[in-house]
This record gives C-alpha cells, structure tokens and sequence, in this order.
C-alpha cells in the first residue's frame, strides 16, 4: 500500500505467492467476516472520489456511465460489468457521430478562409454556391443524415444554387455506404442542375479503398476534386464567367 516504485509491485507478487503456496491451511480458519472486511478495504482504496466528483463537474453523463459500469461490476461480475461500461460507451459515441454538428459557410470582409453563417452573422453566402461543412466521418449510420442536411441547406437558401461544395477538412473516414449515398447525392444534385464538389479532402480517407477500384470511381467524377474551398470557388467563378462572358472579379481568399 502506498508503494511508489515498480519494486514495491514485485514485492506484494512474491509475498502473494508465498501466502497462496505455505498459508493456505490457516487462512482456512480466518472468519468470512474478516475476509470480506479486507477485501472491502482493499476495493475502497481503488474508489476515486475526487475523479468522480470532477467528472460530474466536468461532464455528468460520463459519470453516469462510469456509475453504472461500477455498478455493473458489483452486481454482474467484473466481465459482463467492463463490457456493459464499454457497450454503453460505443452507444453514446455513435449517437455523437449520427448527429454531428454542421454549418453552411461564407466569407466575412477582412478575415480569411470561410466561416459558418450560424456562428458569424456578419458572414455571407458566394451567390450561386452553397459551401458545406459536415464536422465528422461518414458512415452508414450518418450518411442518410448527411445527406438530407445538405438538401435542407440548399432549400434554406434564398437563391438558386449551381454548385455544392464539400469541406471535407473534418472527415477522417468514410466507409462504402457513405460512398454510396455521396454518389446518389451527386445524381440527384445533377438532375437539378447543381454540380456537388469536394475540397481539402484528406489523402489517407482513401487508404482503405482497393487503388484500380478508387481509380476508377475518380476517373467517373473527374473534375469535382479540389485541393481547398477557395480553388473550388474559383473553378465555379471561372466557369460562370466562360457561360456568361463576363469580366473577372474580385475574389477573397
């Protein structure tokens, strides 16, 4: 108890042996009382109070979560109690990943880079382009999600939009299924007239994709890849200009 050195570990393992192997016989008359009252004490030292009480400071639902696998480890055993504390862990981590926070982005005068039009008032849409971040990965248990957000965002717009652009900069994984309705979105945007572009995508979200089948499905969408949103917004300004002969303009980083 109270040992602050790797030495005092192995210390308590030889005593431990030593009681198991030649004390056996006489702890066979120690009442039940008196072990059960060791065993108490010995449990009470591993209870971090303090832990606790900041873990309800800090965030209440994890301590509840904590609670209950303690609990489940008193009532349960110590197995089904760690797997019932990591199963209601798993729960609440993929409830936060189905409902992400989201945000349509603009452009505030004198500041660089784009801002959520929720968080900064003063930020303003670019006219014809709906630029959309989705802050975590796409899976099948998100990506219906994700894709209803985006058709809201463009129905919540005053103004028609020709292009969708996809901050990718949060997302860190996607799976087949998210592939998949990304895909159908593009259709069902391209049936509408609207084109659906991705920028600051990350090179290692494709990493757990076969290289000729990857190859493949970028050759189909060639053109609607973009290193940053500003490239992105470029390539759209550009390509209007060409439609309508118009002269270029100014645009902000």
């Amino acid at each position: 108890m109270g040992g602050m050195s790797q030495l005092s570990g192995i210390v308590a393992a030889v005593i431990m042996l030593l009681v198991l192997f030649f004390l056996t016989a006489p702890l066979a008359y120690v009442p039940n009382a008196a072990l059960a009252a060791i065993i108490i004490v010995s449990g009470w030292g591993l209870l971090d109070l303090k832990a606790l009480r900041e873990l309800y400071t800090a965030k209440p639902l994890e301590q509840a979560i904590a609670l209950v696998a303690m609990l489940g480890v008193l009532v349960l055993g110590v197995l089904p109690g760690v797997g019932l504390a990591v199963g209601l862990s798993l729960v609440w981590l993929i409830y936060v990943e189905s409902a992400p926070p989201d945000a349509a982005l603009g452009r505030v005068p004198g500041l660089p880079g784009y801002h959520s039009l929720k968080e900064t008032p003063e930020a303003k849409t670019v006219p014809g382009i709906l630029i959309y971040r989705f802050s975590a990965n796409i899976v099948f248990f998100n990506a219906d999600r994700f894709k209803a957000r985006i058709l809201g965002a463009i129905a919540a717009l005053d103004r028609p939009v020709e292009w969708v652009v996809l901050d990718a900069s949060p997302v860190n994984y996607v799976d087949f299924t998210a592939v998949n309705v990304i895909d159908e979105l593009r259709e069902e945007l391209l049936s509408r007239g609207i084109k659906l572009v991705l920028a600051n995508e990350k090179r290692h979200v494709s990493r757990y994709f076969r290289t000729d089948w990857l190859q493949k499905h970028n050759e189909r969408f060639a053109g609607h890849h973009f290193p940053t949103i500003k490239s992105a917004v470029k390539a759209f300004e550009d390509s209007k200009r060409q439609r309508t002969g118009s002269q270029p303009g100014h645009s902000e980083p």
